[in-house]
């Protein structure tokens, strides 16, 4: 009897430590998250910093802030015609300027680019959140689209990782031809059941799987099954959730999935992009 009370009072005081210390984690995510989801916000450069000689530097306005963009025009657009444009994303730890480089392959297909910032992030003001984001990239889209040479009816958006989230808000909100998203997420919200955690607690759902659900134009879906951060079957999620979705496999872990950007751009991408009439052979 004296033993097995003793059991039992163990068991409790396992049970409740371990209550308690999850209680603490689930809190400690709760209050640190957007550190978490948004740590480029600690990343900063020089407000006088000049980007690249080849792209105009475009400033967002948002409600009492501007955020940073940087538009490339395509390197073989015929002046008496419209060109498509992808609206890049980046992923949580980068700004803008680590894109400029990557990105450079995409104007050779015709492809006009734009960067968009996130409030918070680099040179731009405001705060990184699902709101914010959103408002800043369909503003951008706002304004792209008032461009006499750009194609409204081919605007792709791109999103890497987080910046998947940002790319499916703004496809939610926005008329866009193509989604392409690379390493990223069904939902912040399956994330954080990843993790072990509620998923009320997330302050920024990011529904990716939603978006694509109701999307009714083609989407790409590219990921590698070692990819440590998000785990593969989130793309197999959004893939099988998509109307019209394609899923191609890579190899690499989270960050070194692309180890050559301009091969990725003209195989992968400009293949997908052919397939779906948003470019053509010259």
């Amino acid at each position: 009897m004296v033993k097995t009370k003793l059991t039992s009072r163990i068991i409790f005081i396992t049970a409740l430590v371990l209550v308690s210390l999850y209680i603490v984690y689930a809190c400690f995510f709760f209050v640190m998250q957007r550190h978490f989801y948004f740590p480029g916000m600690h990343v900063h450069r020089n407000i006088l910093a000049n980007p690249p000689a080849d792209c105009k530097r475009i400033w967002i306005e948002c409600d009492g802030y501007k955020v940073e963009s940087w538009f490339f025009r395509p390197q073989t657009a015929a002046a008496d015609r419209t060109f498509p444009v992808i609206i890049m994303a980046h992923g949580n730890g980068e700004i803008i300027d680590f894109w400029s480089k990557r990105v450079q392959a995409l104007r050779g297909l015709g492809i006009g680019v734009l960067l968009v910032e996130y409030p918070g992030y680099g040179r731009s003001g405001g705060e990184p959140s699902y709101e914010s984001i959103t408002k800043a990239f369909t503003r951008a889209y706002d304004m792209l689209i008032t461009m006499p040479d750009v194609d409204a009816q081919r605007i792709i958006v791109f999103g890497f990782s987080l910046g998947g989230g940002a790319a499916c808000a703004l496809a939610e909100q926005r008329d866009v031809r193509v989604i392409i998203l690379l390493s990223t997420f069904a939902s912040l919200y399956d994330m954080a059941l990843h993790y072990w955690l509620p998923p009320f607690i997330v302050l920024d759902p990011f529904d990716n799987a939603k978006v694509l659900k109701h999307f009714k134009g083609p989407s790409l879906i590219l990921h590698a099954p070692d990819d440590t951060i998000i785990p593969f079957h989130q793309a197999e999620i959004l893939a099988h959730t998509a109307q019209s979705g394609k899923l191609t496999v890579l190899r690499g872990g989270h960050n070194d999935q692309v180890k050559d950007w301009p091969l990725f751009w003209q195989t992968h991408i400009s293949r997908f992009l052919l397939e779906n009439g948003i470019i053509t052979l010259k």
